[in-house]
């Protein structure tokens, strides 16, 4: 989600917010992916139009993939099998939930699974829950609420049309 949509190139996202003073990361829980981006005021429309766009015009590639699932492979051996008792965060939920519930396994995902992943799964469930009607925004700072509820509309509209 970091590595560019088909109108903002790889690298531009955060070169775009960076240049005014603002920033993004992400979380991941169980039952979602927290992604935020933080900015002075006047970036509000910037951040929209961002944010919007990444959330129905992602570029997904096999090489951007490749990186990503080393990332999140690396964030696993750092958070959790490298840490002094971080691996009791993997089994812990194997050991509260039922191999049937959602929540049996740790949301980051096993090697196996991260190396299983293919380019068409991955594009596939991006296609599939990474969509406005699957979103909850919240904006907050210092703005009028009403510019920026319609904001928020113009840009949705305007990335819908342009996909």
């Amino acid at each position: 989600m970091f590595m560019g949509t088909h109108r903002i190139k790889q690298g531009e996202f955060d070169k775009k917010m960076e240049r005014f003073g603002g920033w993004n990361n992400a979380s991941t829980a169980s039952d979602y992916t927290n992604y935020y981006s933080v900015g002075p005021s006047e970036l509000v429309d910037l951040l929209l139009f961002l944010e919007a766009d990444r959330m129905i015009g992602l570029d997904i590639t096999q090489e951007k993939l490749d990186l990503q699932r080393e990332v999140v492979r690396n964030e696993r051996r750092q958070n959790y099998e490298d840490q002094p008792y971080g691996s009791i965060w993997l089994n812990l939920s194997e050991m509260m939930y039922p191999p049937s519930h959602p929540y049996h396994l740790e949301g980051i995902g096993s090697h196996e699974d991260l190396q299983a992943a293919t380019l068409q799964t991955v594009t596939q469930f991006y296609e599939e829950w990474y969509m406005p009607n699957n979103a909850t925004l919240c904006v907050s700072g210092d703005f009028d609420p009403e510019t920026i509820k319609k904001s928020i509309e113009t840009d949705l509209m305007l990335n819908t049309l342009q996909t």
